[in-house]
């Protein structure tokens, strides 16, 4: 029997109290209102209480290492000693436009990256770390870009882009209903996709704790949204 197996054998001590074991997570913003809430509807064991804190992935790691959290939801791996990484999700970067932007059909590598570089740029951060990710994979270099408008977090972005005020890369599965409604655009499809993945990461020390097993199964990977 497993230890999430056991504190759910257990877990009938625990109805009817209001006691029950705090666990403490962190995510990204986007990611938790957009996919984290969702995969949140398996939320049944009594045993369990989840804290969730919303930061980005940097801070997040500091407050795993401080011992302020039991897990987080990480967007990049960094090296640390004695973290464990378990993949959970794989996210496709797209570049996308308002819906009425004209976008010239069919083009070239080098001519997508052309007319991308004179478009006006949205980002969610000065150092552009996701039209970083998304140039090297398609173009092989550096983009250079300097961005109109700096908002706070992903989906800023993408109401930004909506309204026409520019262009941007965001993960595929945060502008899924945007583009299912007709606001925003794919701009240009590389001939191989820029991916992602986010990992749960916990002290290893602590992999095999019925907190982190649960959760673990909270968030079980899902498939790349493209």
């Amino acid at each position: 029997m497993t230890s999430i197996e056991r504190s759910r054998s257990a877990g009938s001590s625990w109805m009817g109290r209001s006691e029950s074991v705090s666990v403490r997570l962190g995510a990204p913003r986007e990611y938790f209102h957009v996919e984290g809430l969702a995969r949140l509807r398996t939320l049944t064991n009594p045993a369990f209480q989840l804290n969730v804190t919303l930061d980005d992935t940097l801070s997040l790691m500091r407050e795993l290492e401080l011992g302020m959290l039991d897990a987080i939801i990480a967007e990049q791996k960094v090296a640390r000693r004695g973290w464990h990484y378990q993949p959970i999700q794989t996210e496709t970067y797209i570049a996308i436009g308002q819906a009425a932007l004209p976008v010239p059909r069919e083009l070239s590598v080098e001519a997508a990256e052309s007319w991308l570089l004179r478009q006006a740029w949205i980002a969610a951060a000065p150092d552009l770390p996701i039209i970083r990710r998304f140039w090297q994979d398609a173009f092989g270099g550096r983009p250079a870009i300097v961005p109109r408008l700096v908002v706070p977090d992903a989906l800023s972005v993408i109401q930004a882009v909506s309204l026409g005020l520019g262009v941007s890369i965001v993960p595929a599965y945060l502008c899924r209903e945007p583009l299912n409604a007709g606001l925003i655009r794919e701009l240009w499809t590389p001939p191989e996709p820029s991916v992602n993945t986010l990992h749960l990461v916990c002290e290893r020390s602590r992999l095999k704790t019925p907190e982190v097993e649960w959760l673990a199964q909270l968030l079980k990977p899902a498939a790349a949204y493209s």
